[in-house]
């Protein structure tokens, strides 16, 4: 539901600082300043808590939500940046979407069968080699 800017939008066509690509934008959003941390589409990131204050909109919300935290220099950096601001219109259309009711136009199936009892943390398939034995 988080809509991503076309490829025509970059390359300096919009407000998107011109030397950024689409992939560019994919990798930070998907493997850089968000994934790494969160999970996106949770309920913790598709809404905005309302301890952060009342907003005017969705982006001004999403301006005040990443400066929260220990972590806020991490998501700061690449959002207000590498990307001047423009993916925190994107992330407050997507949360005011969601707060007027809108839903996914598909939902994922859940597991059927044996595949039911299986749960798996990633921590459990974690390497070791960072653990001293002394």
């Amino acid at each position: 539901m988080l809509n991503i800017p076309a490829a025509d939008q970059f390359n300096g066509k919009s407000d998107i600082p011109e030397k950024l690509t689409q992939a560019d934008w994919l990798t930070t959003i998907k493997n850089q300043a968000c994934v790494g941390c969160h999970q996106l589409g949770q309920l913790a990131t598709r809404t905005i808590p309302s301890q952060l204050g009342h907003f005017d909109s969705g982006q001004d919300a999403w301006a005040r939500r990443i400066q929260s935290g220990q972590a806020a220099e991490l998501m700061i950096n690449p959002m207000a940046g590498k990307f001047a601001s423009v993916p925190l219109k994107y992330f407050g259309d997507w949360t005011d979407r969601v707060a007027k009711g809108e839903l996914p136009f598909d939902k994922p199936p859940r597991p059927q069968g044996v595949e039911r009892n299986v749960v798996v943390t990633t921590w459990d398939w974690a390497p070791r080699s960072n653990i001293s034995m002394t």
